[in-house]
């Protein structure tokens, strides 16, 4: 008696073998169709036309904070709460959540005329358009903000990621300024009203507006002040060599499709030829292949009749 292990094994070997066997008479079809794609793939590949990616890095401010990281600091406790509901873990994720805004790229599809070079008759389309052209993202180790922007013109692609830094400047300069100038409005009022209300002690009335024209002074000289800077560590340069389409990636994909269509196909005639290797089986076939085979005529039957019927 044999080793039933053995023989399960010797069993599988066989199996195996047998696939291959098979696969080898089927080569045309499972070498044919990922070759094929290749070739499609490839011409294809050479008839997009070549995308440029230029990049800026920028570093956030470090001393001054904007207005709405002044705001979460001011919340205290709840200044956490606030970040974690809202995405926000790092001065550089606000940063980079207000180069995304509507307000920095709606002056970039200004300054850019992008509605006519994108061709989009509505603003909000132009939108989407840039969004799809434009990646921000912020390197967690050094805090540096990354600014990608791709386009078929190198030049143009350079300007675009370039021009987030001008735009973004303004945001924050308007920012900076609306808080400085309500802070100043808030404590001319103060020393007003603290002037004008009477005192039972002289001394502490001098203490508060003391304390009050020095806070507004400060609002004024924060008024005076241009908004929090951004530092642009590396200017994008015009790309020299093209970011997309990755031909090969194209290449290699439609190969591995093709390669794994050849192999279904190739495993369906093998389960067709073992079926007609089977009388019973075998007769059960021809009448499939004549019901789906009559089927068929009637169909194509029928769409000529409704053709002729048009013409008609």
């Amino acid at each position: 008696m044999g080793d039933p292990m053995h023989s399960g094994a010797y069993e599988e070997r066989a199996q195996f073998i047998e696939l291959l066997t098979e696969f080898g008479h089927d080569w045309k079809v499972v070498f044919g169709i990922p070759f094929g794609l290749c070739l499609i793939a490839a011409v294809i590949s050479f008839l997009l036309p070549s995308q440029f990616t230029a990049k800026t890095m920028v570093l956030p401010p470090q001393q001054q904070p904007s207005a709405a990281t002044a705001i979460l600091d001011q919340l205290g406790p709840l200044a956490g709460m606030a970040a974690s509901a809202s995405g926000l873990k790092s001065p550089s994720d606000l940063y980079a959540a207000f180069l995304k805004s509507a307000t920095v790229r709606d002056s970039l599809i200004t300054k850019f005329k992008l509605q006519d070079k994108y061709g989009e008759k509505l603003r909000s389309d132009a939108h989407k358009v840039l969004s799809k052209h434009i990646d921000i993202s912020v390197d967690k180790v050094s805090g540096l903000i990354s600014i990608s922007a791709t386009d078929r013109d190198p030049k143009f692609a350079a300007d675009l990621a370039n021009a987030h830094m001008e735009a973004m400047q303004g945001l924050l300069g308007r920012l900076s300024l609306s808080d400085a100038q309500q802070r100043r409005k808030f404590f001319a009022e103060q020393v007003n009203s603290v002037s004008e209300k009477p005192f039972r002690d002289v001394r502490v009335q001098e203490l508060i507006l003391s304390s009050m024209i020095r806070q507004y002074e400060l609002a004024r000289i924060d008024e005076a002040k241009e908004g929090p800077l951004l530092q642009q560590v590396d200017v994008a340069t015009p790309p020299d060599k093209r970011s997309k389409p990755m031909r090969g990636l194209i290449v290699l994909i439609a190969a591995l499709v093709g390669l794994v269509i050849g192999i279904i196909l190739s495993l369906f005639k093998q389960a067709v030829r073992q079926t007609r290797s089977n009388p019973v089986d075998s007769e059960r076939m021809d009448k499939l292949q004549e019901a789906w085979g009559s089927a068929w005529r009637a169909m194509m039957d029928l769409g000529k009749r409704n053709s002729s019927r048009r013409h008609v």
